[in-house]
């Protein structure tokens, strides 16, 4: 064996070594509060760092440890903590986890498809990371929550027929812009967007045709931009939403439910042209305008309440052809029945 030889099976041996080190001591620290569903795996490996994924009842965080243990060590403690503490919120974990010496990890775009998240025994996983989601793997996971993010880039999570179990999407408050395209799953039936989502790409959810419910963030505005996926059943706006934006729900041809929020004081025009499996809806008393075929060839609609008084509604701004062959004959207000 060669000097060059040597050294490198040297600084191989040093590796490896650190890469026990690290992982030896979160495995001992997991083992210490008697946890079982758990692992620590090296993803990546230098002579200055390891990056680490580490998951504790399906609480899943990247991590990159310097080659100085002492750098660190204090801290590993109370990162298993924070994972593995049932009583606080995916939110108050990943604060926990950023006051710590080792913070969760953007998922760097070379190392996306080597990170592969486990689940608890229940199916469920939550991905504690920052900046921009690029991609991941989770083909065994039923229930998804992301963790952290600020981005969801354009395709980061598009699997079609790969054979992917998700059927709940979750992501936590912090997300504000999530890219086109960004989820597809096969199985994906349900689907939260936070409050702090504030831009989204086109067809977000393009392809996911099984989904049916999903829960829109406030202050998303639907132009150019995203598109209600036809196929969705059941919709919740967020209770800070204050006008139906124009077009919202167009073509929404299988929606069967949506509750707009007391706040709301406005439905665009042609809102919810064409939803014909809809066959009642709830108007709150705040409304003051209704707009042009905003329930336009809804044909199925055979059930209009309003929140308000007859007078309330006979008084209400309302557009020519708001309600163009909807079948319903009169609205139902609280004191009574007026005609459309």
């Amino acid at each position: 064996m060669n000097d060059i030889e040597k050294e490198n099976a040297k600084l191989n041996k040093i590796k490896q070594i650190q890469q026990v080190t690290a992982t030896s001591l979160f495995s001992e620290a997991i083992k210490e509060k008697g946890i079982k569903d758990c692992s620590v795996e090296i993803i990546k490996s230098t002579m200055a760092e390891n990056i680490l994924l580490v998951n504790v009842k399906g609480n899943n965080v990247l991590l990159k440890a310097s080659a100085n243990v002492q750098e660190w060590i204090g801290d590993v403690q109370k990162i298993v903590d924070a994972l593995s503490d049932e009583t606080k919120s995916s939110n108050e974990i990943f604060d926990a986890l950023m006051k710590t010496s080792l913070p969760p990890l953007e998922i760097p775009k070379k190392l996306a498809n080597k990170v592969t998240l486990r689940r608890n025994k229940n199916g469920k996983a939550r991905l504690f990371a920052q900046g921009i989601l690029k991609n991941i793997n989770f083909q065994s996971v039923k229930e998804l929550e992301l963790v952290g993010m600020t981005e969801i880039e354009e395709k980061a999570l598009y699997h079609r027929f790969e054979d992917y179990k998700l059927k709940t999407l979750i992501i936590a408050d912090g997300v504000k812009k999530i890219g086109s395209a960004a989820f597809c799953f096969d199985n994906l039936v349900s689907a939260t967007l936070p409050d702090s989502v504030t831009e989204c790409g086109s067809d977000i959810f393009k392809d996911c045709e099984k989904l049916t419910s999903l829960r829109l963030p406030k202050s998303l505005r639907v132009k150019d931009i995203f598109m209600i996926p036809e196929f969705l059943k059941h919709v919740t706006l967020s209770d800070a939403v204050t006008k139906i934006d124009g077009f919202f729900f167009l073509n929404c041809r299988s929606l069967e439910s949506v509750e707009i929020p007391e706040g709301v004081t406005e439905i665009g025009m042609h809102s919810f042209e064409h939803c014909i499996s809809l066959k009642s809806i709830r108007i709150p008393k705040n409304v003051v305008k209704i707009n042009p075929c905003a329930f336009q060839d809804s044909e199925n609609l055979s059930s209009i309440e309003f929140d308000g008084t007859v007078e309330q509604w006979n008084k209400m701004p309302k557009c020519p052809d708001w309600d163009d062959k909807v079948p319903a004959k009169v609205v139902h207000c609280t004191d009574g029945d007026a005609e459309k």
